[in-house]
């Protein structure tokens, strides 16, 4: 392991530093270096002669536990402990610290604040970044960070840097009065914006001793991007996993391979900086915040953004006030209702014709929350724009159940692996399968009934006045937002040491015998009772929409998906209990099961006993049923009769 970290240029005296270079470095674990054997292709994307020009550091010597500490106090996300082991061996109470939570409107407005200060820059490669290092440093001074992004699907935008300043007062001005537009420019829109290119026009002039002994006397931090093959590469997935042994490892293993990077979180805050500011000119108070999976701390690497239009009323009244006897008013025209979406389709416009990066700019109007749908070419993203706010609201929520217990992300990650490999959330949309956000409310239930979780109606009780939010559709969303001082009372953990010692094992177990002996056709999914209600609308599977009650998140859920969802679960029992008796008996898993137990756990892979009978058992099911619609009707069968369940 040091000799791998010598190889590209740090030097250490003891094994534990050099443990935590890995770990907070983004680079591959040392067992996969020596497992590859320096294959580079394996190697993420890493431009390792960057770290060898000492762009971090002065020299090798000053890497060391005080460094290490800035890059651990870099991230805001809550990080997971890497001894997942102490999730079953400690209570909870015993290592959760409340100042460590960070409220979800804080947490926004940090990333927001970042983006602010930051522009994009095109690189000819990956070896501009001591080039485009000193040009900042030389006309701006030091930039703060760097980060590096390669964008793998396109070969004309490939090679960026987020370059993050102190100030944003020095992006405005790059932006106003340092950046030119290109010298053809006649056939393009003169854009303003944060999204650059580095010439290399007068690259020549600049020696690059020169270069390199400036960058030597700086002391700014470059973030390298996490290798994201394992999102995509079952193969990928599996040699990460088999570096540990326990499932409990394994879950936590596959939660840090996927989980949203800060990287990541960088590139949507840029992209909704973009849109603010091509608005901003017109709407001085409105913001455009992300929304769905790439804040509400469920969100993998390569998510879409969701992004919405939200006018800051706070602001707009405070203006008012502050101009309440001014007899200078604004002219406005009158919103009719054909005309409610005219600042999306002014955005798409703009997306379409002016935006760098933004392409198959698409409007879709006839639905019930209307969208603006486009790619950003530049950060590599899928991007949805609406005015619905409720989805903000909505990712508040569920970023405060993520991140009041460090056993839940791990948990809905898995399961929702499990459910994709199993065909239970298909690509295509729409879908009469399950999509994740009911999936995720299944998952939040059934911690709430293991009071790990707090029912939403707990949160409204305890809700401040600051907390009253109604959002422009009507949605009400008051609840708790701030935990810090509620957090003994809301987890279960603190009172009890059974609850605190559930390992992420135990706890995916119970999820599968929970929702395989669920009796769907009588009771429906609340979380913000946190318990069973009866079924309202004799639907197939009834989740209830915790911010707007009155609808069903699973009504799209039809009987053939909510069958295959209860089988395996069922399957899933079995396969734990199969893997307890090859643990019990000394054996492991064979090579055409996988070798791995979590991946057999949550992958297709069938049992011995069971090879070849899943086809015939879907066939005989959807039979089954037609013949009972037919001759009486019957509904969905109950558990103990679907799985011969003792």
């Amino acid at each position: 392991m040091i000799n791998f970290l010598k190889h590209i240029g740090l030097t250490f005296t003891d094994r534990n530093s050099a443990k935590k270079a890995l770990r907070h470095l983004n680079i591959v674990s040392y067992e996969k270096y020596f497992g590859q054997k320096m294959i580079q292709k394996q190697f993420l994307l890493t431009p390792w002669r960057i770290f060898q020009n000492s762009i971090r550091y002065k020299s090798r010597s000053t890497f060391n536990e005080s460094t290490l500490s800035h890059f651990a106090a870099s991230e805001l996300m809550p990080t997971s402990s890497d001894n997942s082991a102490e999730i079953e061996a400690k209570p909870i109470a015993k290592r959760e610290d409340k100042s460590s939570f960070v409220p979800f409107n804080e947490y926004i407005e940090t990333r927001r604040e970042a983006a602010k200060r930051s522009v994009l820059v095109q690189v000819k490669s990956d070896q501009s970044a001591n080039d485009l290092l000193v040009y900042c440093g030389k006309h701006f001074g030091n930039p703060k960070s760097m980060h590096y992004h390669t964008n793998v699907n396109s070969e004309a935008f490939n090679n960026f840097f987020i370059v993050e300043f102190e100030s944003s007062d020095i992006v405005d001005e790059i932006i106003v009065n340092h950046a030119r537009h290109r010298d053809d420019s006649s056939d393009h829109f003169p854009v303003c914006s944060p999204f650059l290119w580095l010439s290399q026009e007068q690259l020549k002039q600049q020696g690059q001793a020169n270069t390199n002994r400036l960058v030597k006397q700086m002391n700014v931090p470059l973030y390298l991007p996490e290798d994201d093959t394992a999102l995509s590469c079952n193969k990928t997935l599996v040699q990460i996993l088999n570096t540990k042994q326990s499932i409990n490892e394994q879950m936590m293993l596959l939660f840090d391979a996927y989980k949203m990077s800060s990287n990541n979180e960088k590139m949507r805050f840029l992209a909704c900086e973009q849109v603010e500011r091509c608005l901003e000119g017109l709407y001085p108070n409105t913001k455009i915040m992300p929304f769905g999976s790439s804040v509400n701390s469920f969100g993998k690497r390569n998510s879409d953004l969701d992004m919405c239009i939200v006018h800051n009323r706070k602001n707009m009244a405070e203006n008012s006030l502050k101009s309440k006897n001014s007899r200078l008013v604004f002219h406005s025209k009158r919103i009719s209702h054909s005309s409610r979406n005219v600042i999306m389709s002014y955005c798409s416009y703009a997306m379409q014709h002016m935006l760098p990066g933004c392409q198959n700019v698409d409007q879709i109007f006839n639905c019930r929350v209307p969208i603006v749908k486009y790619r950003q070419d530049f950060l590599d993203l899928e991007c949805d724009l609406s005015q619905c706010t409720s989805g903000f609201e909505m990712s508040a929520l569920l970023y405060l159940w993520g991140n009041l217990d460090e056993r839940v992300r791990p948990l809905v990650f898995v399961i929702r692996k499990w459910a994709k490999e199993n065909d239970l959330v298909p690509e295509l949309r729409p879908t009469s399968f399950f999509t994740n956000f009911p999936l995720t409310l299944m998952v939040i239930f059934y911690l709430q009934t293991k009071t790990i979780l707090p029912p939403l109606s707990r949160l409204k009780e305890l809700a401040t006045d600051e907390d009253y939010i109604i959002c422009d559709d009507g949605t009400r969303a008051t609840f708790l937002r701030d935990i810090k001082g509620n957090i003994h009372n809301l987890n279960g953990s603190y009172q009890s040491k059974e609850v605190a010692k559930l390992s992420l094992t135990e706890l995916l177990q119970g999820f599968f015998e929970f929702y395989g002996l669920f009796d769907y056709q009588k009771n429906a999914i609340c979380v913000i009772q946190g318990k069973e209600i009866v079924n309202r609308r004799r639907d197939v599977l009834d989740v209830v929409n915790p911010l707007e009650p009155n609808l069903n998140s699973s009504a799209f859920v039809q009987e053939e998906a909510l069958l295959r969802f209860r089988r395996l679960c069922h399957q899933a029992c079995r396969k734990l209990q199969y893997l307890d008796s090859l643990q019990e008996f000394g054996h492991e898993l064979e090579t055409n099961q996988g070798g791995n137990k979590l991946m057999f756990l949550i992958s297709n892979q069938q049992l011995p006993s069971e090879m070849g009978t899943d086809t015939q058992s879907d066939s005989s099911t959807k039979t089954s049923r037609k013949l009972k619609r037919k001759r009486k009707g019957v509904q969905i069968p109950g558990a103990t009769e679907l799985f011969n369940i003792e």
